[in-house]
């Protein structure tokens, strides 16, 4: 696993997350799964908080880039398109 992450680089809970987690990875198009070196119990808390550095679930070709770079693509879900006109 990439030790680099979006949520690891911006915010120190989940720099302390990415730190427990042994592997991350996704089992299908709907499931994650977080394998733990040593149990971590805050685990919800730091994906669930809603104040600072929030976790996003991002497509794989912007959760690579430089966390410290301004996402230039806009992605959303549901039935609307974000047009940059």
């Amino acid at each position: 696993m990439k030790r680099r992450t979006l949520l690891g680089a911006r915010d120190a809970f989940g720099l302390a997350l990415i730190e427990t987690t042994d592997e991350l990875s996704a089992s299908d198009d709907r499931t994650i799964v977080f394998r733990l070196k040593r149990p971590f119990p805050l685990l919800p808390d730091a994906l669930a908080k809603t104040a600072g550095c929030i976790c996003p679930i991002l497509p794989e070709r912007l959760a690579t880039t430089d966390p410290f770079k301004q996402v230039t693509d806009m992605v959303g879900s549901g039935p609307f398109r974000f047009i940059n006109d």
